[in-house]
């Protein structure tokens, strides 16, 4: 489904998989020691609401530190003995798969319902759970079918962070946490004036995420052209830094939007632009508010994070989804808009056996391959080993897996091993879209390195940026 190639990343790998009938994504990727995993955070988070669900996980394949043999050594830098770096341990978490990205709303009507339950999903997860996303993209919020888990979903809490830790004062502001043109201004600035990354950084990301699907997608859900996209590939363009693309994206959020809603017609098109303007509105106050912060004479300190102040935030914007809501109602069943075909027929999948009798799952070492040759990735773990992980029943909390030696191989659509054989084509790498900025661990040295997230369906904008 997913891997990420750059050589400095957490080198994300995503398989799709089946299970009784269910399907899941299984994702591997390398956390950095001392943060917290993405399955500590998502345990931390089952039963929300508009959140993306685990549903088994282990934490403990593979140890940078124990492959070096290192063991429990400090590891230290090659060029300068007394640098501590960073160890990384392989983790695994499989979570439920859900749909498409939110331009594949058959309505605007749904497409406003999963933001709604979305941004639901984010306020409880912070004020009630403590945890805070830290990285809203286009390919991080999902419409869902599963009506126990909202119309819409938050998934990848792999940048996540414990409220606790960012008023303790350990985080601050960096411009390297999350995906570049879904950042906020104030997250871009990362000046210790404005303090550290705080709910309505995700939430004014959630507004271009909007902007994105509305104003860079056509009425069938395509993707428009290029030149029809300039404001957003400003946002995107990896030779601009960090304080060009505040500067660029403050005034966006000032000035009147130039281009049309193209995504959807009619009277919805006229009630979604006066919704966008609303929440244009919001975030200007913000824009100010960080201006003035900022100013060389008489600077005012910028506001504080208070659950209370937070939670006015919340409904603020909430308020204008469910007017928005109010006045576009959902289209008769045969007047709904035909979705686009967005079978992707280059995603492999693996099928799950059915678990003995003790509930566990074996013969489960979903091993990946970076090339239709057969190589197995470093990223599998240990050769010969395999994950025999423990499947909760419905509403358990997930447990962690333990391990056993099997083996499987990746497979093509039609489930045959990814070998190529003869009259056998060579499997097909898709173009890369989303500029993904890195996160930075402590300890860790800043670089102006930029990651490329790819498409998640095959041809999507023919690999073109948003």
């Amino acid at each position: 489904m997913f891997s990420r190639h750059t050589i400095r990343s957490r080198g994300t790998v995503c398989w799709g998989a089946t299970y009784k009938d269910k399907t899941y994504v299984v994702k591997d990727y390398w956390c950095a020691d001392g943060r917290m995993s993405e399955p500590g955070m998502l345990a931390k988070l089952v039963g929300v609401r508009g959140v993306g669900q685990i549903f088994a996980f282990e934490t403990d394949r593979e140890s940078i530190r124990t492959e070096r043999g290192f063991g429990a050594t400090l590891m230290h830098s090659d060029s300068d003995a007394t640098e501590v770096v960073l160890g990384r341990t392989l983790m695994r978490v499989v979570v439920r798969r859900y749909g498409d990205t939110l331009e594949q709303a058959h309505s605007a009507h749904k497409l406003l319902c999963a933001i709604r339950d979305i941004v639901r999903g984010h306020r409880d997860s912070l004020l009630e759970r403590g945890i805070l996303h830290r990285d809203i993209s286009f390919n991080n919020l999902l419409l869902s079918e599963l009506s126990e888990d909202g119309e819409g979903v938050i998934i990848d809490w792999d940048l996540a962070i414990e409220l606790i830790k960012i008023l303790g004062g350990s985080t601050k502001g960096d411009s390297r946490t999350g995906t570049r043109a879904f950042q906020s201004i104030k997250v871009l600035k990362a000046s210790p004036l404005l303090g550290h990354h705080d709910h309505m950084d995700d939430l004014e990301s959630v507004f271009y995420v909007l902007y994105y699907v509305l104003y860079g997608h056509g009425p069938t859900g395509t993707r428009l052209p290029d030149e029809d996209m300039q404001i957003i590939l400003d946002w995107e363009n990896p030779t601009l830094n960090a304080t060009t693309v505040s500067r660029n994206k403050a005034g966006f959020m000032v000035t009147a939007f130039e281009q049309p809603l193209t995504r959807y017609d009619g009277a919805e098109k006229d009630r979604l632009e006066t919704f966008m303007q609303e929440l244009q509105a919001l975030f200007k106050v913000r824009c100010e508010s960080i201006a003035a912060a900022l100013k060389n004479r008489n600077p005012v300190e910028f506001p504080r994070f208070t659950k209370e102040a937070a939670t006015a935030d919340y409904e603020n914007f909430l308020a204008i989804v469910d007017a928005a809501i109010a006045d576009i109602p959902e289209p008769a069943p045969s007047f709904k808009r035909k979705q686009p075909d967005t079978t992707d027929g280059a995603h492999a999948s693996y099928v799950l056996p059915s678990p003995p009798k003790s509930r566990r799952l074996s013969n489960v070492g979903l091993r990946g391959s970076h090339s239709s040759r057969g190589q197995t990735s470093s990223l599998g773990g240990a050769k010969g080993s395999g994950l025999r992980m423990s499947m909760p029943a419905e509403g358990e909390t997930p447990t962690k897996p333990t391990h056993t030696h099997a083996s499987t191989s990746s497979t093509s659509n039609n489930g045959s091993p990814l070998r190529r054989g003869r009259g056998q084509r060579k499997s097909r790498v898709t173009k890369s879209t989303y500029v993904e900025s890195e996160d930075s661990d402590e300890g860790e040295k800043k670089t102006d390195d930029d990651y490329v997230e790819g498409n998640r369906r095959k041809g999507k904008g023919k690999g073109k940026r948003p």
